[in-house]
């Protein structure tokens, strides 16, 4: 038995086995989906890597998903205090992930769940950045909504 392996398997938390777990079998199931579908067989030169495209954004959404089962209570605590059930809201919207990258890799109401999540992540925008947004913007001047610079940015 090889024991520096089962030293780090152990020694990786929880959660990131669970989260890389979930990842990994909608990955697996995607993969299937494709070479079941024909998709693989059909497409040509480098348009098999357009194949890929979905799996490549379910399999991390489907982990983020689990983080929210797995890190429940951390992921209530970033809910906005004026919305209520915050811990019904990191698992709903964790069963939401995980339910939407499925329906990614199976291509079964793939549109609904693309258009579902385009949704969800303006509703984070809009309930949850904005707010912050404009009241530390408020004291900046006219253009302060343009040139701030916030942490919780795109690409900060």
């Amino acid at each position: 038995m090889n024991w520096s392996a089962a030293i780090v398997l152990l020694a990786i938390p929880s959660t990131v086995i669970w989260s890389y777990s979930v990842g990994g079998v909608v990955l697996a199931i995607g993969l299937v989906a494709i070479f079941l579908r024909g998709g693989w067989q059909k497409a040509r030169g480098l348009d098999k890597l357009i194949l890929f495209g979905p799996l490549c954004y379910a399999a991390p959404l489907a982990a983020f998903g689990t983080e929210h089962f797995t890190l429940a209570a951390a992921i209530a605590s970033i809910v906005p205090q004026w919305i209520p059930w915050h811990l019904f809201w990191a698992y709903f919207v964790g069963a939401c992930f995980i339910a939407a990258a499925l329906s990614l890799v199976t291509g079964i109401q793939a549109r609904l769940s693309a258009s579902l999540l385009a949704l969800t992540f303006f509703l984070f925008v809009l309930l949850m950045d904005a707010p912050s947004a404009k009241s530390d913007c408020a004291d900046a001047g006219p253009s302060g909504i343009i040139f701030q610079r916030r942490p919780s940015g795109a690409g900060s």
